[in-house]
């Protein structure tokens, strides 16, 4: 990661897991705020549409991580867990990360909030894989999800920029709105 993100050259940089459960069709839905300027931060939410989850666990534990992160931070994100998440450039440039695991995801989120910028969610699609199809998520890596929030809330984030609501925007598709 750090030495893709030394050699970036664009306005936004998109981060998507590999194995394909998130649709790059819909890059354009994510990054979209950002080009707009109507956003630094967007996440791409699994939870702001109907998805299907092939295990209740995942989905729990996503959700409890997200509940953390949401308490910890003073956010109202949907889905922390995600692995759709765009940035401006210069944002995630300036965050002086440090994990190279799972973990990155929620460094990213951590010192994102505590920057004081606002992360924004679009919905998105999502194709969940099985364990038999190579799903590698365990519970480990959810106690080492909440273990890393917690250690960012506590440790002195670098750089730490004036302070700006530390909020979640969310983007309800139409046919979801009462």
């Amino acid at each position: 990661m750090a030495t893709g993100l030394a050699r970036a050259s664009g306005r936004v940089v998109i981060i998507q897991g590999a194995d394909l459960e998130y649709d790059p069709e819909e890059y354009g839905a994510v990054i979209a705020p950002i080009l707009a300027g109507e956003a630094q931060v967007v996440y791409g939410s699994r939870n702001l549409r109907p998805n299907h989850y092939s295990y209740r666990s995942f989905y729990w534990g996503g959700r409890l991580v997200t509940l953390v992160a949401n308490l910890l931070y003073g956010s109202r994100l949907t889905d922390e867990a995600t692995c759709y998440k765009a940035f401006a450039l210069p944002i995630l440039q300036g965050l002086h990360l440090e994990s190279a695991g799972f973990e990155f995801c929620l460094e990213v989120t951590a010192k994102v909030l505590r920057q004081g910028y606002a992360i924004r969610e679009v919905p998105i699609s999502y194709h969940a894989r099985p364990r038999e199809e190579g799903k590698k998520i365990r519970a480990s890596d959810g106690l080492r999800a909440i273990w890393t929030l917690l250690k960012y809330r506590v440790v002195r984030v670098a750089a730490l920029s004036p302070a700006r609501a530390a909020t979640c925007t969310v983007d309800v598709p139409r046919e979801a709105r009462v």
